[in-house]
C-alpha cells in the first residue's frame, strides 16, 4: 500500500475515534500560566504516552509549571482552556485557594 493512502486511513481512523469520542488525549494541567492543554488525538494509550513527555518539556520550555499530566479519553472543545474560563467554571470555594496553590507547586 502506498504511503500516502497509509496517511489517509490512519487519519479517517483517527476521525472515526474522534467522532465516537473514544480517541486518547494528553491534558496537562499547568499553573503560571494557569491553563490546561489538550495534545492529540492518538489512536492508543501507548501512543499517548510515548508522546507525552515531549508536550511537557515543551511546555516547561516556556517557563510553564506543570501540576498534572492525564491519558484521557475526551473529544476537547478546545485545545488550550485559559484560566479565565477556568475560572468561570470552578467552584467558588476553590478560587481563593488559587493563589496559594500555585506557590506550592512553585517551590
Amino acid at each position: 500500500m502506498p504511503q500516502q493512502t497509509l496517511i489517509k486511513w490512519q487519519h479517517f481512523f483517527l476521525w472515526i475515534l474522534e467522532f465516537f469520542r473514544v480517541a486518547w488525549w494528553v491534558e496537562i494541567v499547568t499553573v503560571n500560566p494557569c491553563c490546561i492543554y489538550y495534545f492529540g488525538p492518538f489512536s492508543t494509550a501507548n501512543h499517548a504516552k510515548r508522546d507525552r513527555d515531549g508536550y511537557i518539556e515543551d511546555l516547561r520550555a516556556e517557563s510553564a509549571t506543570v501540576i498534572a499530566v492525564h491519558l484521557k479519553r475526551c473529544q476537547p472543545h478546545k485545545l488550550t482552556v485559559l484560566e479565565d474560563e477556568l475560572l468561570d467554571s470552578l467552584d467558588s470555594s476553590i478560587k481563593p485557594n488559587l493563589p496559594r496553590l500555585a506557590r506550592i507547586y512553585n517551590t
